[in-house]
């Protein structure tokens, strides 16, 4: 692909807290069904001679499913992250490439489930993005844990050091500390990421008739984009992408992203060259020093399901 194929429009952002969200109207459509919810049917487990960074998927539904990059799966024999979007055709079964954000556990818990999405550090790591360099690869998984290490530095570390217990906000987690101005700067820090959070899900209750994406700013800068052919679809993440988004709370400076700064996104987005990935099946790939970017194309080959970019320069993408 030249360019990305379908062009889209940015709307005027709300400011809630550090966070600017922008609604985003895209030319994105196509006549393949899909959900990226879990349907009776789909189950995620260990291979049979279990893998950190593999697991078994078998879709028995009669559904497409959408599992975007970034998904948090949680349970099994430790919860791991999705590394790239997957599309799983109905009757079908395949194989997920992960990474583990539960260090401290290899044992047995519930089944594996969909649990959110990561935080933008993180699916920086999940993007070989890295502070001081520009070379971009696999994810590393020990840039991953470092990336999780980040937010226990700010929310505190966890019985395993779980990434799902962080995104989710859950304090009975957490490690007894000692320190009480450190167990004050913990809770400050949640509690904003709760407060946000909650005005965040009031916005992902409501989104725009047609709207189809969202442009997320912190610290004044654009930080992510994502696009969904389908409204439905895009409306099942909603939440998930707000949720995550919330966590960064206390990372950003208060600057608000001025709209102008996410027109200007947009135009490097819709101007950059996209190539076939050999990351996963049907994956499109553009990068520069501006932005990363990850389109998966439909089955049929007839257009973009998701869209996902990351503002490769943004301090968040880049913290560990």
């Amino acid at each position: 692909m030249p360019a990305l194929a379908t062009r889209f429009h940015v709307g005027a952002g709300t400011h809630i807290g550090p966070i600017t969200v922008f609604p985003v109207w895209s030319e994105a459509r196509t006549d393949e069904q899909y959900i990226t919810s879990a349907p009776a049917g789909l189950e995620i487990s260990e291979l049979e001679s279990a893998s950190v960074g593999t697991l078994a998927v078998t879709n028995q539904s009669d559904k497409t499913v959408l599992i975007p990059e970034g998904t948090i799966l949680y349970g099994g024999l430790q919860t791991r992250v999705l590394t790239a979007d997957v599309l799983l055709g109905a009757g079908s079964e395949d194989r997920l490439e992960v990474r583990c954000v539960e260090q401290g556990r290899w044992g047995s818990k519930v089944p594996t489930a969909f649990a959110g999405r990561a935080p933008i550090t993180v699916v920086g790591a999940l993007r070989g993005l890295r502070r001081g360099t520009r070379t971009r690869d696999r994810a590393n998984q020990q840039d991953v844990w470092q990336r999780v290490n980040f937010y226990e530095k700010t929310y505190g570390s966890r019985m395993s050091s779980s990434l799902e217990s962080i995104t989710n906000l859950r304090t009975n987690d957490m490690m007894h500390l000692n320190d009480h101005f450190e167990t004050a700067r913990i809770r400050t820090n949640a509690q904003l990421a709760d407060s946000v959070k909650r005005d965040l899900q009031q916005l992902a209750l409501h989104p725009l008739p047609g709207q189809n994406g969202v442009m997320i700013g912190l610290s004044g800068q654009p930080v992510l984009l994502e696009i969904f052919s389908d409204e439905l679809a895009f409306r099942e993440q909603l939440s998930a992408i707000l949720d995550a988004v919330a966590i960064d709370a206390p990372h950003a400076t208060g600057e608000k992203t001025p709209g102008r700064r996410a027109v200007r996104f947009a135009d490097f987005i819709m101007d950059q060259p996209l190539i076939e990935s050999d990351i996963a099946p049907n994956l499109f790939s553009g990068s520069s020093e501006r932005l990363d970017m990850r389109s998966l194309l439909g089955a049929s080959q007839r257009g973009l399901l998701h869209t996902a970019v990351v503002n490769a320069r943004h301090e968040l993408v880049l913290a560990a």
